[in-house]
C-alpha cells in the first residue's frame, strides 16, 4: 500500500515575451530572494561607481558607449537573476537581444511581482486568520459541552 499526498508549488508564473519563469513566493524563497536583493545592490553600486568612472574618463565616445553597454548588461543581468534565479537574464537577452527594452520593461515587471507578492501575504493572512478562529470556535464549543456536563 502505497500513501500519496500532493503539496502545491508556492508561486506564480512570470511570462516575459515567450519565455516564463516561476517565482516562488515561499517564506524560504522570499527569505532567499531579500538576501539576494541586499548582495545586488552591493554589485549595483559598484556598477554605479564603474558608470561614473567611464563617463569621466577620456576615451573617445564609441568606446565611452561600449563600456556603458556592458556595464548595463552586467547591471540587467543582476536585477533579472535576483528575481527570477541564475541565467534568467541569459536566456531573456538570448531571445530578444535588446537591452533597451529589456530595462524599460524591467520597471513594470518588478512592480507587478512585488504587488503579486503582497496580495498572496494578505491572502495567507486572511487564511490563517480564519484557520485560528475555526480553531478557536472548536475549543470554545468544546469548553462548553464539557460545562453542560
Amino acid at each position: 500500500m502505497a500513501l500519496k499526498f500532493d503539496i502545491k508549488k508556492s508561486g506564480f508564473p512570470v511570462k516575459i515575451g515567450d519565455i516564463e519563469f516561476w517565482f516562488d513566493d515561499s517564506h524560504e524563497a522570499m527569505r532567499e530572494f531579500i538576501e539576494k536583493d541586499n548582495e545586488s545592490q552591493k554589485n549595483l553600486d559598484e556598477i554605479k561607481k564603474k558608470s561614473d568612472e567611464i563617463q569621466a574618463s577620456d576615451d573617445n565616445e564609441l568606446a565611452k558607449a561600449d563600456k556603458a553597454f556592458e556595464l548595463k548588461k552586467e547591471e540587467l543581468t543582476i536585477q533579472y537573476d535576483t528575481m527570477f534565479g541564475d541565467g534568467a537574464f541569459e536566456k531573456l537577452y538570448a531571445e530578444y537581444p535588446n537591452i533597451r527594452e529589456l530595462e524599460k520593461i524591467l520597471i513594470p515587471i518588478d512592480a507587478a511581482v512585488g504587488e503579486a507578492v503582497t496580495k498572496r501575504l494578505e491572502e495567507d493572512k486572511k487564511e490563517r486568520s480564519k484557520i485560528i478562529e475555526s480553531k478557536k470556535q472548536e475549543l470554545l464549543n468544546k469548553q462548553k459541552a464539557k460545562q453542560k456536563k
